[in-house]
């Protein structure tokens, strides 16, 4: 099970593709990924050439974010990926 993916849900489903670095700090999938690809998640991940990168981006577009049914709390939102 993929643990939830905490937050706003409109902000969790902000563009897969973020165009400049204040979209990128808000997309929950663009996030997650490039955590889960390069380990980590800082100030180089935000600049243009990270943003463009085609592996990322092409797995975030696989990711989305949705409420969690079950939660007590509100909002909470829970990444699903898709095949």
């Amino acid at each position: 099970m993929i643990p939830p993916v905490r937050g706003n849900h409109r902000r969790a489903t902000r563009p897969l593709r973020p165009a400049i670095e204040y979209a990128a700090k808000f997309s929950a999938q663009f996030v997650i990924v490039t955590r889960l690809r390069l380990g980590l998640f800082g100030l180089a991940e935000l600049l243009p050439a990270a943003l463009t990168d085609e592996s990322t981006l092409a797995l975030a577009a696989r990711m989305r974010c949705e409420a969690d049914p079950d939660s007590a709390f509100r909002p909470i939102s829970r990444a699903v990926w898709t095949s």
